[in-house]
């Protein structure tokens, strides 16, 4: 009697562990087919070339004015990495050949991963002032050395970015991301 009870739970328990294989299997399977593995292996080629750098620039927001910025840094030769939160912007750092971190740039942690510690400068070019203003009061706290320059688009906001600790604030419209490159 006892062995009749215990030969179907040990049967259903054989089928659990089977489809369990099975699952962990075909989860395994579509992270190598879905091209995961390949994103992942970017991911820390990426990684691997940014803990290289130093003396590099920090580049924060891959917008119009960032693209420009990346464009003359390159062009004089000079390392750098792109912080950008937008998906959108990494196919554009991808074509250009510019280590991209897909984040905030305001956040502690992706400045550090940025190599911040090792690098020469931070240009804040976002398109919003008030994240301008956190990326550069970020910068500031992390490293008290380090050279920042920030994008002002209202006239108002310059005075708070000198106040939050940046070097040089340029005016877009005053001026244009290649004076940002150039003054770095």
């Amino acid at each position: 009697h006892r062995d009749l009870h215990s030969f179907p739970t040990r049967r259903s328990s054989d089928l659990f562990g089977i489809g369990t294989l099975f699952y962990g299997l075909a989860t395994v399977a579509e992270f190598f087919v879905s091209g995961q593995l390949s994103g992942v292996l970017e991911e820390r080629r990426i990684e691997k070339m940014i803990d290289s750098f130093s003396d590099h620039y920090i580049v924060c927001g891959f917008g119009r004015v960032g693209r420009q910025v990346s464009r003359d840094l390159r062009a004089a030769g000079a390392q750098h990495v792109v912080v950008d939160p937008s998906p959108l912007n990494r196919q554009a750092a991808v074509s250009a050949g510019v280590p991209l971190i897909e984040s905030e740039p305001s956040d502690d942690e992706v400045l550090l991963q940025a190599g911040i510690q090792r690098a020469q400068g931070v240009i804040a070019c976002v398109d919003s002032d008030a994240e301008n203003i956190f990326i550069t009061l970020t910068a500031r706290e992390l490293r008290s050395d380090i050279f920042i320059i920030a994008r002002a688009s209202a006239e108002d906001s310059e005075k708070k970015l000198v106040r939050a600790g940046a070097d040089r604030v340029i005016s877009p419209y005053k001026t244009s991301g290649a004076e940002m490159a150039r003054v770095a």
